[in-house]
């Protein structure tokens, strides 16, 4: 249904049939054959299915003029989901990408942090007001809906209101956190952030000095806390030169155009080493065509 409807609206916009696709997944992910099945199923053609962090760095690179001939740059890129975290480690040459390690924490993102705030003011509000919003949804869902708001708020002020009119029991509430106090509660979750790094730069078997930049992308990352403990980790302060939303449908645009006879794009490869490359290996058997490079090692 999401592909039928992605390819629907795609030639509304277009006004005209779209047929080859390639298709974003993330790290973790095992099912390949039920995706391939589902766009077949859709009416779409996959030439490819690609990592969405390869698709981020791919973005990335492809538009680069300045990249090194013989030195490589090696540039993190860090994308937090509303549901999933992953780091994806690359080194760029002159039409060159190579990804050189991966990690990832599949149940780490923006919407636990929701959670953690929901969860403090339904406790706030049941202290000081006697009401118990995990007995209405309808209450339930109006505050997680509030408490999405108020860490964006967060994101760019010190503090931030809280105010809901008609909550439950014909009661109006009202809250106030600061981002200190935010940090508090948030604590559990902000530990977990560094992990996918530490895996991902072990994998590449690089230290910490041999990443020239960072780059952060997906919505969650507009947390100030994850960008101050990534800034600590990498000793330099993550960029922000990408499209944070767009970034990773950029790349497997521009993956699916490479691969398609009918654009002249400009040649960029992607090299994945073997113990990056499992999920590429499966691409490679089904679409020949691609132009992914597998190295041993």
């Amino acid at each position: 249904m999401l592909f039928s409807d992605l390819k629907s609206i795609a030639e509304k916009n277009l006004n005209a049939a779209v047929v080859d696709c390639s298709i974003g997944i993330p790290v973790y992910f095992t099912d390949l054959q039920a995706v391939l099945d589902s766009v077949t199923i859709a009416g779409l053609h996959p030439l490819c299915l690609i990592h969405e962090t390869t698709a981020t760095a791919l973005a990335y690179g492809i538009y680069k003029t300045d990249l090194p001939e013989n030195d490589q740059l090696n540039v993190a890129f860090v994308d937090v989901g509303n549901s999933s975290f992953q780091v994806c480690i690359a080194g760029f040459k002159k039409g060159q990408l190579k990804i050189l390690g991966h990690s990832f924490d599949r149940s780490l993102g923006g919407r636990d942090f929701d959670e953690a705030v929901f969860q403090h003011f339904a406790a706030k509000f049941k202290d000081e007001y006697k009401i118990d919003v995990f007995q209405n949804a309808r209450a339930c869902l109006r505050l997680r809906a509030a408490c999405e708001k108020l860490k964006k708020v967060l994101s760019a002020n010190p503090e931030a209101p809280l105010n809901i009119e008609c909550l439950m029991d014909e009661k109006d509430v009202r809250g106030f956190i600061k981002r200190d106090e935010f940090k508090q509660i948030s604590a559990p979750i902000l530990e977990r952030v560094k992990r996918p790094s530490e895996k991902a730069l072990a994998e590449t078997g690089h230290s910490v000095e041999n990443i020239h930049m960072v780059e952060v992308v997906g919505l969650g990352s507009r947390v100030p806390f994850i960008l101050k403990i990534l800034t600590e980790f990498f000793g330099k302060e993550p960029r922000r030169t990408m499209n944070a939303s767009e970034c990773v449908a950029r790349g497997c645009a521009l993956e699916c155009a490479i691969l398609s006879p009918t654009f002249k794009v400009r040649e960029f490869q992607a090299v994945v080493s073997l113990n990056v490359g499992f999920m590429l290996l499966f691409v490679l058997v089904y679409f020949p065509e691609a132009v992914f490079v597998v190295l041993d090692g």
